[in-house]
């Protein structure tokens, strides 16, 4: 079994190109990169995959309507450019 992170995001990336790309709602600011005709999305954090979705391959917007949930805005005081 592998660890996700023996995924690399360039592979995923060149495997699967990403059909959309929206904000994680598990990792604040990052990137969710979906493939929904090919059933997989992924994030990414500091070049590590952090989160692999694997689903029946649908459209973006199936995807979303089905699986996705906007995040809520990140907080002012969230990351490295804080007030």
């Amino acid at each position: 079994m592998k660890t996700l992170a023996r995924f690399k995001p360039e592979e995923l990336a060149a495997r699967f190109p990403p059909e959309a790309t929206l904000q994680s709602r598990a990792y604040g600011a990052n990137s969710l990169h979906v493939n929904a005709s090919a059933g997989i999305a992924w994030t990414v954090s500091s070049e590590t995959v952090v989160t692999l979705e694997l689903f029946h391959p649908t459209t973006v917007e199936q995807y979303k309507a089905r699986f996705y949930v906007e995040p809520e805005p990140l907080p002012d005081d969230f990351g490295p450019h804080a007030r």
